[in-house]
């Protein structure tokens, strides 16, 4: 039985030849452009390495975040590669993977900032990109007199910092170490504290592959890959051309 299930899913890969992954657009350092239009970022090294193990072809299609839970619900993509938490909400629309890296919800200020409470934000201006776990948060920081504006993306997000437009950024430690490291006067704001209202769990400190609903095959696939690629070095190699130190 094991043997006729396991042919039963090359089968059908070998039908479709190709894998239309989700991805965001414009997530630095995960997802971005060069001058020449191909796609290249940490993401995007972990789905070519993913449809590489399993002799795909990757199909990429490019949204806003807030669009690819949709774009699967739709049949549109059978995968989403964009650092994605997870929630009960969106379990209730789509699987996931094992995790793939972590993260830590942050808060990005001013250098010199002090944050320690909710009592910081109020009065505040808060940029936040849609769609993020970290919205929930700072939407529920609206009845505190609070300012909440959403994004299309994270660099959005931080352009109105930057801009004087917000006074804190809602992120995550990746990508704000990029943010903080790249230019873009990043050098001129810090991580100001974490966002301890947010559960401490690992759905939401950790990253995963969103994957169609019910199709267990491709879920036993990918899990099989990403527990591969992290046992055999692969992750730490793709994760340190991006990063100083380990993501997992």
């Amino acid at each position: 039985m094991h043997l006729s299930l396991e042919w039963a899913f090359y089968s059908t890969f070998a039908l479709s030849k190709e894998l239309y992954i989700g991805i965001e657009s414009g997530y630095p350092p995960f997802s971005s452009k060069d001058a020449d239009g191909n796609l290249y970022g940490f993401d995007i090294d972990i789905a070519n390495t993913i449809c590489e193990e399993l002799q795909i072809k990757c199909i990429f299609k490019e949204m806003d975040f807030n669009e690819l839970i949709p774009a699967m619900s739709d049949g549109k993509i059978d995968l989403i590669v964009a650092s994605m938490a997870k929630t009960q909400q969106r379990e209730e629309k789509i699987d996931f993977s094992i995790a793939y890296y972590r993260a830590k919800p942050v808060v990005i200020g001013k250098m010199g900032t002090f944050y320690n409470n909710k009592d910081f934000f109020i009065n505040k201006t808060i940029a936040i990109q849609g769609g993020t776990i970290q919205e929930t948060y700072a939407k529920n920081l609206s009845a505190h007199s609070t300012k909440v504006v959403t994004t299309s993306t994270f660099d959005d997000s931080v352009n109105l910092l930057v801009d004087g437009s917000a006074d804190v950024v809602f992120g995550d430690t990746l990508s704000a170490f990029f943010f903080l490291t790249t230019g873009n006067n990043g050098d001129k704001f810090e991580i100001i504290g974490n966002l301890p209202d947010i559960p401490n769990s690992p759905d939401v400190s950790y990253a995963y592959i969103g994957i169609t609903k019910n199709n267990k095959e491709l879920q036993i696939k990918v899990n099989e890959v990403i527990s591969k690629i992290h046992q055999n070095g692969t992750l730490g190699k793709i994760s340190r051309k991006y990063f100083p130190f380990e993501i997992y």
